[in-house]
Parts: C-alpha cells; sequence; structure tokens
C-alpha cells in the first residue's frame, strides 16, 4: 500500500468521524463488542462520554494524506480517582454498554492503580482500533508508543488499558505493559447466569498498566 499515514492528535474537526470511525470499524471485530451484542448499536450517552473523552485532547489518529481519512486511532482519556465514570447503578446505559463497563470494573476487583502508584491520576487507552484493510502496518504500535510518550510529556504516572485480542495483548506486553487480571468472557456471571451469551470460548480480556 502505497500512500503516506501521519499520527497526529485528535483535532475537534475530526470528533464525529472518529465516533463514526470507532462504530464502523472497531465495534464490530471486537471481541467484547460482539458478545455482549453491541456491535451495531449506539447509546447516545456513551456517544456522549466519548465525545467528552476527546475534547481531552489526548486521543491520537492515524490518517491516510491521499484519503484525508483516519484509518487508525487511540481514544484516550484522563483518569481522576475522585471522578466516576457512569452512575454507580448503569442506569444511563444500555444493556449491552452496561454488560461492558460492568465487567471491566469486575476485571479490577481488589486492585486499586491509584493506591498502589500513591497518585490521583493516570491516563486509559480506552480503545486501539485499525481500519481492517492497513492492518500489518504497525499503526496501533506506533499509535501505542506516541500515546505512551504522550503520557511522559505529561507527567502521566500510569496507562491503563483492556487489549481484548491476541495481538493487542502481545503489543502491549512487547512495550511494557502488566498484566493484573485477565478473564474469560465466557466465565463472566452475573447471578448464576453467563453474561456474554455470545462469547467465544478463546476470548479474553486484561487489565494492564503500563507504569511510566
Amino acid at each position: 500500500m502505497k500512500t503516506c499515514l501521519a499520527i497526529e492528535p485528535l483535532s475537534e474537526s475530526r470528533h464525529q468521524e472518529f465516533i463514526q470511525f470507532i462504530y464502523r470499524e472497531f465495534f464490530p471485530r471486537e471481541p467484547l463488542a460482539l458478545a455482549s451484542g453491541l456491535a451495531g448499536k449506539t447509546n447516545p450517552k456513551t456517544i456522549e462520554t466519548f465525545m467528552q473523552w476527546m475534547k481531552q485532547g489526548v486521543s491520537l489518529v492515524a490518517i491516510d494524506s491521499q484519503s484525508n481519512q483516519i484509518v487508525a486511532g487511540a481514544l484516550n482519556c484522563f483518569l481522576n480517582k475522585s471522578e466516576v465514570l457512569f452512575d454507580n447503578d448503569y442506569s444511563c446505559m444500555e444493556e449491552e454498554d452496561s454488560s461492558i463497563w460492568r465487567f471491566l470494573d469486575h476485571l479490577e476487583t481488589g486492585y486499586d492503580v491509584f493506591q498502589q502508584f500513591q497518585v490521583d491520576r493516570g491516563m486509559e487507552l480506552v480503545f486501539l482500533c485499525v481500519h481492517e484493510a492497513y492492518t500489518g502496518l504497525g499503526l496501533a504500535r506506533r499509535l501505542t508508543e506516541e500515546t505512551i510518550a504522550t503520557a511522559r510529556r505529561l507527567e502521566i504516572p500510569f496507562i491503563k488499558s483492556n487489549p481484548s485480542t491476541p495481538v493487542t495483548c502481545h503489543l502491549f506486553e512487547s512495550l511494557g505493559f502488566e498484566t493484573i487480571n485477565e478473564m474469560k468472557l465466557v466465565d463472566y456471571q452475573v447471578g448464576g447466569k453467563s453474561v456474554f451469551r455470545n462469547a467465544k470460548p478463546e476470548d479474553i480480556t486484561r487489565l494492564c498498566i503500563k507504569k511510566m
């Protein structure tokens, strides 16, 4: 593929384009979205939250200079000890969204990253997504490396993420992320019932931390 791919901060003018990219290129292939039934569905409250994260100015995208379109991206946001992401009862969310966020909270049971590092602030790499036609070009690595560089420039002490594919898990390992916990989606139950009925036996998600 003869093209120029530039990694750059996500500009405000591309916020809506990036939202569309996530729902078009990321969720239809992401194991958690597929297992929960989220793929193909949108929730205005979740989109509003994504927009708020984008406004923080730490998300990154890869732009194909020939088409001037987003072909990969890292949705990043700040984490603050004093802030709660969603309502405690997840009442603002649809079932598919809430099942994912509850599961991610479950992965952190017994682990407080703020207490671990004695800090009040960090960063989360929420989504790392690459257009299927642009895989194998090293864009995920470049986006992750630039996310790490951004955190260092801002003196952020850690980056948290929840990789859900073997490729991303391997990438994070190679860049110094520590796996704190991992779980197969088929093993996650609430009230004795499996939550992710569409999960494949091999689907896993990790809680990973990169210490700066």
